[in-house]
């Protein structure tokens, strides 16, 4: 079986839901110097959304904020050991269309929250990959 099997799936169902949110407004929440972590949302203002979180973020490029999204996450191979301990993969979260990507060590995600509490940022992640 593949080592990333589970993270492939994990990260089709984060792009089912931002496929589901196309044409909504996309844009950067947070940055974190201490830990390099970035935190983009998907239709902050109300109704449905998606918050993404990136751990050891290593890149972020492009608007802060546009409309429509077409964003999709995704993996890259690597060739070192990346700070989450996965070897060989890091991740990414990009808009083609928009021209933002971000990559990073890790990611994290969350769908249908309340972006304005803090405590909601808990990042889903099938029990395989805690």
């Amino acid at each position: 079986m593949d080592k990333f099997a589970a993270h492939d799936r994990w990260l089709a169902e984060a792009n089912e839901v931002l496929r589901g949110l196309a044409g909504l407004e996309a844009c950067w929440w947070s940055y974190r110097v201490s830990h390099l972590t970035f935190q983009l949302v998907v239709n902050p203002s109300s109704g449905p959304n998606f918050g993404a979180m990136l751990f050891w973020c290593r890149r972020a490029a492009g608007p802060t904020r546009w409309k429509p999204q077409h964003l999709s996450v995704g993996r890259f191979p690597v060739d070192e050991e990346v700070s989450s301990g996965l070897p060989d993969s890091r991740f990414f979260i990009e808009d083609l269309q928009a021209g933002f990507r971000a990559e990073a060590d890790s990611l994290g995600w969350n769908a249908h929250f309340d972006v304005a509490n803090p405590k909601e940022w808990r990042l889903w992640r099938p029990a395989e990959l805690r």
